[in-house]
């Protein structure tokens, strides 16, 4: 909550998240191998998206992220995912060349 005492009252959302998708043969194993022992990440797909807080020199509302896999060695960057969380944001498949980005909401 910002500008309680002067100025108009707004609630600013910021911070990051993460989801974590593990590729398993049960559920239940999956999230007992979760609780018990890091999963290893060639097992492992992983969104991130970060809000960033709102600033003299920030824009508002702004959010970016990324959804990413492990391939042959590596982790990879899959899906772009950018915007203004209050108005539109965006996914961009990486993987497809030539593609453009497109309205999410």
């Amino acid at each position: 909550m910002h500008n309680l005492l002067v100025g108009e009252l707004y609630v600013d959302v910021n911070g990051s998240f993460s989801i974590r998708k593990f590729e398993s043969s049960s559920l239940v194993q999956t999230i007992e191998a979760s609780f018990l022992q890091p999963i290893p990440d060639e097992e492992e797909i992983r969104s991130s998206v970060k809000f960033y807080q709102r600033g003299w020199f920030q824009e508002a509302f702004k959010c970016e992220g990324e959804v990413s896999f492990y391939e042959k060695g590596e982790r990879k960057k899959a899906i772009s995912i950018f915007g203004h969380w209050n108005d539109k944001v965006y996914i961009h498949d990486l993987r497809a060349e030539g593609s453009e980005p497109e309205l999410a909401w």
